[in-house]
């Protein structure tokens, strides 16, 4: 017998909450990670994912940006507003997308951490590093890191040996050579780790680590990118989505005002060292919606619960396929 189920549509584009981090809907695996979703007392429950993930084939997506967050989401997925709800292919500039609470946000943070054991993965210090220094690797054990002056240098000479000293995460010592202009660590487990962030860098490795690592590699950036006038600008390409969302989503999480300039090609995203207020109710206003055809895939949820994509609910509707009973 088969039968409609009710869940959301989502796209590879966007990320999404569970207990095991933050993850794009082609990571989850069923059996380990858990959907963190709203029920309709407003309380974070955890949704295992017993259905698995179903190609839905091609659909319109819509690419959402709003003042605090973007999304890519296919066109009939409901979001929630100031004023109700509306399907994302309805939505139009200067509505206010509802984001999570402050009190969701904390609950989100203490459950990442008490849930991922990253004692044998990536460290906090691991994070600071990769997330501030320009660096490329060498085959076939070398990263060789770039810092703009002699403060850096000693700053990176500092953490590496720290890094050294860790005999738990690396089994053959690293070594450290350095130049005037350079800073190089032989190692082929580091070696090996920078070169997930030199193909990726916002690799799954770190989305499911703690939520103090997220935060730690978040912070580097910041403090790679700060102007002194009191914000971080960062540049990213249109398509550049997981760099752009994850860095709002953070920004938020840590309670810091975001502006965008949207360009041709690329977004201007400013990060302000002012404080957000107000986040117990947060909305963010839509700036711009494209349209575009991609792959979307079909998720089964628990009838009442609504998911957290990105940083804001998407509400669970009838989804329009049939499952096995």
């Amino acid at each position: 017998m088969k039968t409609t189920g009710t869940g959301i549509l989502v796209s590879d584009k966007c990320l999404i909450w569970t207990d095991t981090g933050l993850l794009h809907v082609n990571e989850l695996i069923p059996g380990v990670d858990n959907l963190l979703c709203i029920t309709h007392t407003g309380e974070i429950e955890r949704a295992e994912i017993t259905k698995g993930v179903s190609l839905d084939g091609p659909r319109s997506l819509v690419n959402l940006i709003t003042e605090n967050c973007s999304t890519v989401l296919p066109d009939e997925t409901e979001i929630f507003l100031s004023n109700g709800s509306k399907k994302i292919k309805n939505i139009n500039e200067d509505d206010e997308i509802e984001l999570i609470s402050s009190k969701q946000v904390s609950k989100i943070k203490s459950i990442i951490n008490a849930n991922v054991d990253d004692r044998m993965s990536l460290s906090k210090l691991e994070a600071s590093i990769l997330g501030y220094f320009d660096f490329k690797t060498k085959i076939p054990s070398k990263t060789i890191f770039y810092p703009k002056n002699d403060k850096e240098q000693k700053f990176l000479l500092e953490s590496l040996h720290k890094l050294k000293d860790d005999d738990e995460r690396y089994l053959v010592p690293p070594k450290i050579l350095h130049s005037r202009k350079s800073v190089i660590i032989v190692s082929d487990e580091f070696r090996d780790l920078s070169k997930v962030f030199e193909i990726d860098v916002v690799p799954v490795m770190l989305r499911r680590s703690t939520y103090a690592t997220m935060k730690a590699y978040y912070k580097a950036i910041i403090l790679k990118h700060r102007s002194p006038k009191g914000y971080a600008r960062i540049v990213v390409k249109k398509n550049e989505y997981s760099l752009r969302t994850f860095l709002q989503i953070m920004a938020q999480f840590e309670g810091r005002k975001v502006s965008k300039k949207i360009k041709d090609k690329h977004i201007e995203i400013k990060i302000m060292d002012d404080a957000l207020k107000g986040l117990e109710k947060s909305y963010s206003k839509v700036l711009a919606k494209f349209v575009s055809k991609g792959p979307a895939y079909r998720l089964e949820l628990p009838p009442g619960w609504d998911p957290i994509i990105d940083n804001f609910i998407v509400k669970k509707h009838t989804v329009p396929y049939e499952i096995s009973s």
